[in-house]
């Protein structure tokens, strides 16, 4: 497959693959869709898309991929699903780089920690799914869509708190639906 420098979907859903992701798959540069989901893949997918710089749909769920999700999956853009998996420890805020992501699932996993404050920024986000997970404190009831240092206050801890509700919208939950 790595020798596919042209391919740019793949979809291998719904099948009884086993094993990890071929590292060829990473070398892939014009991959746009990579679809993964329901097999009985596992291991770390670190390194897994680093150079799949085109790449706008990734599905990886319902597999038993395990770790930490990586913070390079911040090329991608559209929609991330990573749901039924095995990722443990905090989701990275560097995902709040995916600023064009809309959908984004990471729910059913073994994650830890809190939501990242920086996924506020995320001005394209219309769904995310956190929930059977084992994140501690609350989500922020208010997605921030417009975060400026004037917006960002510290508490007595020097904590940052955001205080922008300019162009925010209210979500429910740990599962956001937003349309505008």
């Amino acid at each position: 497959m790595g020798n596919l420098k042209n391919l740019f979907q793949s979809s291998v859903a719904d099948n009884l693959f086993h094993g990890s992701i071929p590292r060829e798959i990473g070398a892939l540069s014009n991959m746009e869709l990579l679809d993964f989901s329901s097999n009985d893949l596992s291991g770390s997918i670190q390194g897994s898309t680093a150079h799949c710089l085109k790449l706008r749909y990734l599905n990886l769920s319902q597999n038993n991929f395990k770790g930490n999700i990586p913070a390079e999956l911040g090329v991608l853009f559209n929609l991330l699903d990573l749901r039924n998996n095995q990722f443990v420890e905090a989701i990275p805020g560097q995902l709040s780089g995916l600023i064009m992501l809309a959908n984004l699932n990471l729910s059913h996993n073994e994650l830890s920690g809190t939501i990242p404050a920086s996924f506020q920024i995320m001005q394209s986000i219309t769904y995310i799914d956190e929930s059977y997970n084992e994140l501690g404190g609350c989500a922020s009831p208010i997605l921030h869509r417009d975060i400026t240092s004037n917006n960002i206050l510290l508490d007595l801890e020097f904590r940052a708190c955001i205080s922008d509700f300019g162009m925010a919208k209210i979500s429910q939950g740990l599962l956001v639906k937003i349309s505008d």
